[in-house]
């Protein structure tokens, strides 16, 4: 009798566990919608941190912002640019894709995707000379 009284204290306290809090937190960055979501005591301050830091590398990658890594290599013009060590990971990385892809995957797309709008909304079909010239820039292995 004492054992199942035992047992029963057991299954009654285990039911009595409470989950741990869930926070949620919607961001866009990187123009992509990002659904977050953690889990106990900390949840709040992590999602806020976890949001900081993309919105940190987004200031890093971004094409779109003028003083992002991308931007200034993009208008470097063949200079050497000092960029943060995460951008150079993220090149390095990119770069071996395109090499593992031969060239299926090329990061030097960045003018041709403008020419048809998807930078920016702004869609068009470009002319097939435009096309051909943007396409004689496309070569990521000039990087």
């Amino acid at each position: 009798a004492v054992l199942l009284c035992f047992l029963l204290c057991l299954l009654i306290m285990g039911g009595c566990h409470s989950q741990p809090p869930e926070t949620q937190r919607d961001i866009f960055a990187m123009d992509t919608y990002m659904h977050l979501k953690a889990y106990g005591e900390q949840a709040p301050q992590a999602l806020r941190e976890a949001a900081a830091e993309i919105q940190r590398l987004e200031a890093l990658f971004s094409v779109n912002e003028s003083e992002s890594d991308i931007a200034r290599l993009r208008k470097a013009d063949g200079q050497s640019v000092t960029v943060a060590p995460e951008t150079a990971e993220l090149l390095n990385t990119a770069l071996t894709l395109c090499e593992h892809t031969d060239g299926a995957l090329d990061i030097t797309i960045y003018p041709v995707l403008r020419a048809w709008g998807f930078t920016d909304t702004a869609y068009t079909v470009p002319s097939a000379d435009t096309l051909k010239e943007l396409l004689s820039l496309v070569d990521y292995r000039a990087v």
